[in-house]
């Protein structure tokens, strides 16, 4: 039997983000071990079910943000403290994404507040869709969101906060026949030793306004 090879892309659906996806394909023999097919499986990456059952989670203890449809800062912040516990007492390790859109009262003043929140949601489901499931995704507030991704390392911290940014890049939001680019500013921190939450949020803000100096549209860790 021939092995499958797998490659990896993205799709755009209707709404306009980006998710993720891998496709396997392999040959399909007959009886004579010649060649009279192919299959072509895709799997998606976005999790889309395990987020789907998370926000009915959220909504039932009242986690969830009504706009962006992820979790709210009052689960973000319950989740932080659970992770900083067990990293307290079991050195489990933890980055943090903080991520805020890129000229966003600009796009609010320029076509409105529906607009701004069509953005607020697309950049919401890029940011859930990006992750693996038991990672936490939720929205800080105003236009900034927040990523708890749990064992991970610097390096593999700065290679999904660029994969988020750019997903949030390439896709589109469209409402009402307009077509609007979004992007997002990314900063990202990883635990220390003695961090309380304020003190880890702040080196992760720190490098979201570094990225935002820095021309907008970029990751900084």
């Amino acid at each position: 039997m021939g092995v499958p090879v797998g490659r990896r892309f993205t799709f755009t659906i209707r709404s306009g983000h980006k998710i993720p996806v891998e496709a396997m394909a392999g040959p399909i023999r007959g009886r004579d071990a010649e060649v009279i097919g192919a299959v072509e499986l895709f799997h998606d990456n976005s999790r889309q079910r395990a987020v789907r059952e998370r926000a009915k989670e959220l909504a039932k203890f009242a986690f969830l943000d009504p706009i962006s449809q992820v979790g709210n800062r009052r689960y973000l912040e319950q989740q932080l403290a659970q992770r900083l516990d067990e990293y307290s007492k079991r050195g489990i390790p933890f980055g943090i994404i903080m991520a805020d859109l890129d000229e966003f009262k600009a796009i609010n003043d320029t076509y409105g507040h529906a607009i701004g929140d069509a953005a607020l949601v697309s950049v919401g489901k890029t940011l859930s869709n990006c992750f693996r499931a038991s990672d936490v995704v939720g929205r800080w507030g105003g236009d900034e969101f927040v990523a708890i991704l749990l064992g991970i390392t610097k390096e593999s911290l700065a290679r999904a906060s660029e994969k988020f940014r750019s997903l949030v890049a390439q896709s589109m939001v469209r409402m009402d026949g307009l077509l609007i680019q979004v992007t997002v500013s990314v900063g990202g921190a990883i635990v220390d030793p003695g961090d309380s939450r304020e003190s880890l949020m702040k080196r992760a803000d720190q490098h979201l306004y570094a990225s935002k100096r820095a021309g907008r549209n970029r990751v900084s860790l």
